[in-house]
């Protein structure tokens, strides 16, 4: 398995050339964790795996207003049909390597415990075979080749040209203050939130993170835009 490599923008780097280094970033770290994602044995694989998907996701929604309209809303619906069966695959194990192990390392006798672990492994191993399944899969195959293709043919070149030659800085801060914005509001009144609502304030802070990730080199480091 692999962790994704850092993106390297300056300010001089186009809006065009940033959404190609980002996408292809996401792209390539997605391939370099699916043969380990299904072989299965390190299930690292399938969380990195599964980040990527994140990152390519959120990529997606960054970069929406410079995307063609439509185009992408096909890799969208079949990048979360994956997420999804790397989620089930991870979620479960987490659950019995993380949860249960050191609660059945306390309470070693309790039959209720070792019932539920059985379960847990047996529905993991169910869902590591769905997960291997799917990679094996035409349309797993269609997407990645799909995708490739799209990717390096630079299928978003055509939607705005003028913008596209706008310096990343210049072009994205409106969509940076955006993702800022809504972190901000979906966290006012932080205790008085709900659990639901916490969980949607992780996400947009995560989707901040992400796009942090993404551009922060051109602005000299992550935290230099918001300063």
């Amino acid at each position: 398995w692999h962790k994704s490599t850092p993106l390297d923008l300056t300010p001089k780097t186009t809006l065009d050339q940033a959404i190609g280094q980002v996408m292809s970033q996401c792209f390539d770290h997605w391939m370099s964790n699916q043969a380990a994602a299904f072989d299965g044995s390190d299930r690292e694989g399938v969380h990195q795996m599964r980040i990527s998907l994140r990152r390519l996701r959120a990529a997606f929604d960054f970069f929406e207003p410079w995307l063609p309209e439509g185009q992408t809303a096909w890799f969208r619906g079949e990048v979360k049909w994956l997420g999804k069966q790397l989620g089930t695959a991870r979620d479960l194990y987490v659950l019995g390597a993380d949860t249960l192990a050191p609660v059945m390392q306390a309470r070693p006798c309790d039959k209720a415990l070792i019932r539920l672990d059985g379960l847990v492994t047996r529905r993991g191993a169910a869902a590591y075979a769905r997960l291997a399944r799917a990679l094996a899969s035409p349309r797993y195959t269609g997407l990645v080749l799909t995708l490739g293709q799209w990717i390096a043919a630079r299928g978003w070149k055509h939607r705005d040209r003028e913008a596209m030659a706008h310096s990343l800085t210049q072009a994205v801060r409106v969509a940076l203050d955006s993702a800022h914005g809504q972190v901000q509001e979906s966290g006012r009144d932080f205790e008085s939130l709900t659990m639901a609502q916490r969980h949607g304030l992780r996400l947009d802070v995560k989707r901040l993170r992400y796009a942090m990730q993404f551009v922060g080199s051109a602005y000299g480091g992550s935290a230099a835009y918001l300063k």
